[in-house]
């Protein structure tokens, strides 16, 4: 009796070791099905992102990605040994396994982050996403915004609002009325004088 429940204990082991396999196979081949679909640009970015354990895995995989391209093109379909390799590797790592979410976004697990355009760093991933660098664009956006409510209302002062923004000239307006009109030309005028201390 006692030999038959240990065999029962040691299949049950033996079960769930494997779906516990299984699982971290799928997320990994989720993973490599979703870095197939990105551009080399979106790949850079995103192993600026990964964890260190798993970034040469993934640089590998990436790799022989590159050269099933090639092959394709010449009409080749060789499998490559860096791909099998590398997701052979990156199956045994368990350990440095990252979260993969439905957002399909890679959130890394070992600080310090840093960001690639600024260099900006931080024991935090959250202060690193949030930081000025990646809201440039949108801060542009608003502050074309404002110049434009500048223009179309007496009680901004337009002038004050141009002198404040980087590139002036690249801000389009609605022409609707003469007034209008006649405020941007002296705006514009002045912004043209050389300026004087």
């Amino acid at each position: 009796m006692e030999n038959k429940r240990e065999e029962l204990v040691e299949e049950k082991n033996i079960e769930l070791e494997t779906n516990c396999q299984n699982t971290n196979q799928k997320q990994m081949l989720k993973l490599f099905e979703w870095l197939r679909n990105l551009t080399p640009l979106q790949r850079e970015k995103v192993l600026c992102f990964l964890a260190i354990g798993f970034k040469r895995y993934a640089a590998q995989f990436i790799n022989g990605l590159e050269e099933r391209q090639t092959n394709r093109k010449n009409h080749r379909n060789i499998p490559t040994k860096n791909t099998n390799l590398s997701i052979y590797l990156a199956l045994q790592l368990k350990k440095n396994a990252f979260l993969f979410s439905s957002q399909q976004k890679i959130l890394p697990r070992s600080p310090p982050f840093n960001c690639p355009k600024c260099g900006f760093s931080s024991r935090r991933l959250r202060p690193v996403m949030r930081h000025l660098c990646t809201r440039r664009a949108h801060e542009y956006k608003n502050v074309v915004h404002t110049a434009t409510l500048g223009f179309r209302s007496r009680c901004r002062d337009a002038l004050a609002i141009m002198e404040r923004i980087p590139y002036p000239q690249r801000i389009k307006y609605l022409e609707n009325d003469e007034k209008e009109k006649e405020l941007f030309l002296r705006v514009s005028n002045k912004l043209k004088q050389p300026k004087t201390l």
